[in-house]
Formats: C-alpha cells, sequence, structure tokens
C-alpha cells in the first residue's frame, strides 16, 4: 500500500475481474446449485457410458470419485445454462448468433 499499488490500472482491472468471478461463484452457489438432484444411479450410468473411453475400464469403485465429480459438473452446467435461459426469457433478450462463442 505505501507503494501506492492500489491506484494502478493493471491492479484495479484484476480486482474487477476477480470481484465478478467471486459474484458469478456465489450466485451459482446461490441459484444454480439447489436446483440439481443428484441420483446414484444416473451417476453409475454414467460411469457404464464412458467406462473405457474415459475411465480407462476401471472398475466403478476405483473411479466413483471422479464419476461422481463428472455427473455434478454436467449437472451443474445443465442447471446453469437452463437458469440463464429462463432469466432470458423472462427479461426478452435476443441472442445473437454472431456474438455467441
Amino acid at each position: 500500500m505505501r507503494e501506492d499499488y492500489l491506484s494502478d490500472p493493471d491492479i484495479q482491472r484484476q480486482k474487477e475481474e476477480w470481484l465478478k468471478s467471486l459474484l458469478v461463484e456465489r450466485y451459482v452457489v446461490d441459484k444454480v446449485m439447489p436446483q440439481i438432484k443428484l441420483d446414484t444411479a444416473d451417476v453409475k450410468n454414467m460411469y457404464l457410458a464412458h467406462k473405457d473411453d474415459r475411465y480407462g475400464g476401471a472398475s466403478y469403485d476405483s473411479v466413483k470419485a471422479q464419476v461422481f465429480l463428472d455427473y455434478q459438473t454436467q449437472k451443474m452446467g445443465a442447471a446453469y445454462r437452463e437458469y440463464i435461459d429462463r432469466l432470458a426469457a423472462a427479461e426478452k433478450v435476443t441472442f445473437l448468433d454472431h456474438n455467441v462463442r
């Protein structure tokens, strides 16, 4: 602080990016995560569907934690997209294809 780094434009930009990231994380925890329903049968089915290509043929017990994380990540992404779609519909937002990457 003595060196006045707080007024550095690069520090200010990074601070703003960090704040936005923090807000998005909190938003996901508060609004998206509660919508996710995890089903152990679906986790097992995901393992069976990707046993060879994603988990190298390993036994379910040895990769159960990884399968669960993969399933949770997939469900979070889907829930987040659904939530954004509902917000966009409620606000009558139009996405232009050339702006979406």
